[in-house]
């Protein structure tokens, strides 16, 4: 599900090119790989930056609530990423304009987002892993990073629960 996201973040929004993006279209087997982003699963990420010398690399589950950010030499674990991406937040334009309004944790967050959260003053939801909501209030909703005064918006539900979307 974030594929597509991706794509039209890196590529539409940020105008990088069509090359700066990989496994952006959703399957519902994941392609035939593991969906889980780190250094075991996303190892043609991890040689694409290392190879490329590219400076930073970020992967996602088909769903988003789990990820990795990899530099050059650099790994952050799925885990730790909504930390680090938290304790960033002030220099990302998306949070610069709206601010941060919570941080959600589930089981396999590590305890660093309660250390940034406690530092910068925001409050922590717990959210339980792997049960998606009702699919009849499941929405997926993706708005442009475009700071006009209309930014466009496209509703993608609902999702069926069970999907490889959903799940």
């Amino acid at each position: 599900m974030t594929g597509p996201y991706g794509r039209e973040i890196f590529v539409n929004e940020l105008g990088l090119p069509e090359s700066s993006i990989q496994n952006c279209v959703p399957l519902p087997d994941f392609g035939g790989s593991h969906p889980d982003p780190n250094l075991t699963y996303a190892h043609d990420l991890v040689e694409r930056v290392e190879k490329e010398s590219i400076g930073f690399g970020a992967a996602s589950d088909g769903d988003g609530d789990r990820n990795m950010i990899y530099g050059k030499g650099a790994f952050v674990t799925p885990s730790d990423s909504v930390a680090i991406i938290a304790d960033w937040a002030e220099c990302i334009p998306y949070f610069k304009k709206g601010g941060v309004k919570g941080l959600a944790r589930s089981m396999p967050t590590s305890g660093a987002i309660d250390l940034v959260a406690k530092a910068k003053g925001f409050e922590v939801f717990e959210v339980p892993t792997g049960t998606p909501p009702p699919p009849s209030r499941t929405l997926v909703e993706c708005r442009s990073l475009n700071p006009s005064p209309s930014p466009h918006t496209t509703t993608l539900g609902p999702l069926q629960a069970g999907s490889s979307l959903a799940t």
